[in-house]
């Protein structure tokens, strides 16, 4: 007769203070962070890490990570987010056209929202000026998105999210007055980012007319006096000279 298999080994026991393991979820988590912070390290660091990583649908692969149903962690956003930027700093408009197939756009707006404290996912990053900083990270991924791109422009500004995402976005170029300490803590990093977003905005004729119904005037005039570099400021001053801006800026300051 042939003999039975031994019984499996108990499981080792735990020392009596020991925190249990973390479930399968949260390993997978902390795989993927780890994973993605390498790959961001490529990315900056390798051209032809980018490349390859371009090569076998890498683009496809972030974007996944910022879809809402995962319900992932905010770092993981925040990692992906800097690898998009990375990936995406030449600003080619094939890559900037995969990017939109994709639903990039809207799904950055979500994204910018998501991070800003109107959800729970905000409690996870570590810290006020983290906020600001992963909004920064939003921001300059977006302009690689919208840089002489109307369509994109045009995806932001009728997505799900367009109301919140562009009243976050004039906040983060002027704030206001009376912020607190902390808060202008938060928008510091975001500031000069968002401004360019905004004016990349202002000056597409797809979405012109969507931030005019937003007061963009009275931004722009902020933005025009503000101690932002002189460049923003130029830019702004010449977006106001255009009839059809300086019409609403008349009227916003009357």
């Amino acid at each position: 007769d042939s003999l039975a298999p031994p019984p499996p080994p108990p499981p080792p026991r735990l020392p009596p203070n020991a925190a249990p393991p973390p479930p399968p979820a949260a390993l997978a988590c902390e795989e993927l962070e780890q994973l993605l912070a390498v790959l961001n390290g490529l990315i900056y660091t390798e051209q032809h890490a980018a490349s390859a990583v371009l090569s076998a649908c890498g683009l496809a692969w972030l974007v996944e990570v910022l879809r809402p149903h995962r319900a992932l962690p905010a770092e993981l956003h925040v990692l992906a987010v800097h690898a998009l930027l990375n990936l995406t700093c030449s600003r080619d408009k094939l890559l900037q056209e995969e990017a939109r197939a994709l639903g990039l756009v809207a799904l950055l707006a979500k994204t910018l929202v998501r991070l800003s404290g109107e959800e729970v996912s905000l409690g996870q990053l570590d810290d006020t000026a983290a906020e600001g900083e992963a909004a920064a990270a939003c921001y300059f991924l977006l302009l690689n998105l919208l840089l002489n791109n109307a369509a994109a422009a045009a995806d932001l500004v009728e997505c799900d999210d367009a109301d919140a995402v562009l009243s976050l976005l004039t906040g983060h170029c002027t704030p206001p007055p009376d912020a607190t300490e902390e808060l202008a803590l938060a928008y510091a990093p975001a500031r000069q980012p968002a401004a360019e977003c905004f004016l990349q905005l202002c000056d597409q004729p797809t979405t012109q007319a969507a931030l005019l119904a937003r007061d963009a005037a009275a931004t722009l005039r902020a933005l025009a006096q503000s101690s932002l570099p002189t460049l923003i400021a130029q830019k702004a001053l010449s977006l106001l000279s255009d009839p059809r801006i300086g019409g609403f800026a008349h009227l916003a300051f009357m």
